[in-house]
């Protein structure tokens, strides 16, 4: 009997040896499993897009400014400038020379086939010696006091007075004015014309 209780020990300490074998070969898989509470680590924010700096806005170009209330003409083109001057000289000419009573002076600054227009009246002037006999027929000098210039249009404003050989049938200080068309350094068309009303009432430039 003691034999058989000898043995029934032995087979459980053999039977609870190999359950405890079994379970320590066995992994803890809750051991390697790592703790579901961690929170998994943050990604980095995706970089910022680039914004282009804004542009300015456009400034708007400034209103071409009014020239002022007295303020010089813009030069005008030289070619054309030159050409005026000699046109007002060819008057300036024509006016010395009636003063002075050199006829044939006078005469020579009209261009051939010429035309003098008073009024109603037209008087060619086919030659330079056709121009003078009307200038000796001209009772009256000429004074320049005014003058303008346009595309070879001379406007000039004379203040009468007697010539050596002859004496004026205007009133002292009376003013005539004529237009002449000037081409090629020469007269081509004289003609009276009323005064302007800029020099009405004046007796000097």
């Amino acid at each position: 009997m003691r034999g058989v209780l000898a043995l029934v020990s032995l087979v459980a300490l053999l039977l609870a040896a190999g359950c405890h074998g079994g379970s320590d070969a066995e992994p803890d898989a809750s051991s390697s499993t790592p703790e579901t509470g961690a929170a998994p680590p943050s990604e980095p924010p995706p970089p910022a897009e680039t914004q282009a700096p804004a542009e300015d806005p456009p400034v708007p170009a400034p209103p071409p400014s009014e020239p002022s209330p007295g303020a010089a003409p813009a030069p005008a083109d030289p070619e054309q400038q030159r050409a005026d001057e000699e046109a007002v000289a060819v008057v300036r000419a024509w006016s010395a020379a009636l003063n002075a009573s050199d006829n044939a002076a006078a005469g020579e600054l009209f261009a051939p086939k010429a035309v003098v227009i008073q009024g109603a009246d037209v008087i060619p002037l086919p030659t330079a010696a056709a121009a003078a006999e009307l200038m000796a027929a001209l009772p009256c000098s000429g004074e320049l006091i005014d003058v303008s210039v346009a595309d070879n249009v001379v406007t000039a404003t004379f203040e009468l007075g007697d010539r050596p050989a002859s004496r004026c049938d205007a009133a002292p200080g009376a003013l005539a004015a004529a237009e002449f068309v000037i081409e090629d350094g020469s007269i081509v068309v004289w003609q009276r014309i009323p005064v302007p009303e800029r020099d009405r009432g004046s007796g000097t430039v």
